[in-house]
């Protein structure tokens, strides 16, 4: 099977001078192939195209504290982003399996810039040689342990991100992954879950998703009402959310954040479904758009 596809976009902006009148274009095709029964084959092939955000493509300046100011730069262009993923997957009724790799190219993109000049940092953006390039090899696995009854779900993968500015080059190494266990035990449904949240880089910042656990507990009474009870992040009482690093030879900064909401977090849902009437039907109507005349006069 093979699909094809081609979206558009136009983005227009103007301040004095200035005038950006900007098309985009989002070609993308998908091929696939049934290796055996079990086992099959996907490519998609994609490019993309974005630009900054309006304060960056403008020529204005944001002061951000005493140290720092943002300076947008509207000399750049539009980035374009071009992706390749192949992906095999292999399923029978207790297990499912998907192993893929995916490559996204991204030369002369938009990357930021730190300039230093009489003790304050102006951070910009250029396109000049830049490019920021990410590789990753993920593995997606679901296996029925007891028909109906456990499940298991394990994934996880390798992410290599590539990033070369005007004077810097970063690379960095992260694994990404989680897993979770699922109980059907009749009218009661556990789980569990856990990840070691998202890590990657780009350009001179280096982000971090913190992980994340929690169990759940459902009842389903009847038909309609059913109570549930999530619990987040237990026996930790300030969780952290996100963090992000600059790693700029100009500029190095941490930034962290910690919800105290989320620690030992347990959240109550009771849920009723409101059910009266006859029920909709779609008409069903198959179409035989067959000849079936002989050509022959019967009396």
């Amino acid at each position: 099977s093979y699909m094809g596809g081609l979206g558009a976009s136009r983005r227009y902006y103007r301040q004095g001078d200035t005038t950006q009148d900007l098309w985009f274009f989002r070609p993308k095709f998908t091929v696939g192939y049934p290796l055996t029964n079990r086992l099959k084959v996907k490519y998609d092939f994609e490019i993309s195209q974005h630009t900054s955000q309006i304060a960056l493509v403008s020529n204005v300046s944001i002061k951000q504290n005493a140290m720092e100011t943002i300076l947008g730069n509207p000399d750049i262009h539009p980035n374009r982003v071009v992706s390749h993923r192949l992906k095999l997957s292999y399923s029978t009724p207790r297990f499912t399996s998907e192993l893929q790799g995916y490559y996204r190219l991204n030369p002369h993109c938009n990357m930021e810039k730190y300039i230093r000049q009489d003790g304050h940092f102006y951070q910009t953006q250029t396109n000049a040689d830049n490019e920021c390039n990410f590789f990753y090899i993920d593995t997606y696995n679901q296996w029925d342990i007891i028909p109906e009854k456990l499940t298991a779900t394990v994934y996880g993968g390798i992410y290599r991100f590539f990033n070369y500015g005007e004077d810097y080059t970063h690379t960095y190494t992260s694994f990404n992954g989680g897993c979770s266990l699922q109980a059907y035990l009749g009218r009661w449904t556990l789980g569990a879950y856990a990840d070691n949240g998202w890590n990657f880089m780009e350009g001179e910042h280096r982000g971090h998703q913190a992980p994340a656990w929690y169990f759940t507990c459902n009842y389903q009474m009847n038909d309609a009402f059913s109570i549930s009870l999530y619990a987040q992040h237990p026996f930790s009482q300030h969780p952290l959310t996100n963090k992000t690093e600059v790693l700029s030879r100009y500029v190095q900064k941490e930034i962290s954040q910690r919800y105290r909401d989320y620690g030992n977090m347990l959240t109550l849902i009771l849920s009723y479904r409101l059910d009266h009437g006859r029920k909709y039907r779609d008409i069903q109507r198959s179409m035989n758009h067959s000849d079936k005349e002989t050509g022959i006069l019967s009396k």
